[in-house]
């Protein structure tokens, strides 16, 4: 037995026979991928089978991202849609050196702890290296998109 599942997110307004369509078509495009058994998350471009997203976006990226942003600093989501967009224009050459210049911006003084350049470096590094590889960037894309939106009740509160 398989599962294939579609996931979106609409604001309260939306019209719910829209949002059928819309995640029916997600749904879809989980269907078209090799064994199904997968699912797609925003967009019919981000579709894994449920190995690879347990393990590759929740478990490895969104966890990175999660332990990075975790510590109280003035990092905020601007940041992270900075990054984005970087990920998404990877194809130019330059994005990848603006890419980690962003990523540099954020190195702690040295004033810090090394606990806090540890995490740091560890974060630093792990970005790099995704971006080099379309399925990490692919991966790291959704796990960017799942931190941003299951945080942001919390920047609120």
């Amino acid at each position: 037995m398989t599962l294939s599942g579609g996931v979106g997110l609409y604001p309260g307004r939306y019209p719910i026979h829209l949002m059928a369509t819309e995640t029916e078509r997600l749904e879809n495009a989980s269907k078209d991928v090799d064994g199904k058994n997968a699912i797609t998350v925003f967009d019919t471009s981000e579709s894994f089978p449920w190995q690879i997203f347990m393990d590759d976006v929740v478990k490895e990226k969104y966890g990175a991202l999660e332990a990075f942003f975790s510590t109280p600093t003035d990092r905020g989501t601007a940041f992270l849609y900075h990054l984005l967009e970087l990920i998404r224009d990877s194809g130019e050459k330059i994005q990848f050196a603006r890419y980690v210049y962003l990523l540099s911006r954020l190195e702690p003084d040295r004033q810090s702890s090394e606990a806090e350049q540890e995490i740091y470096r560890n974060f630093a590094d792990h970005m790099v290296r995704w971006y080099q590889t379309p399925d990490d960037r692919k991966s790291l894309i959704t796990a960017i998109y799942l931190f941003v939106y299951t945080t942001r009740g919390r920047e609120e509160k």
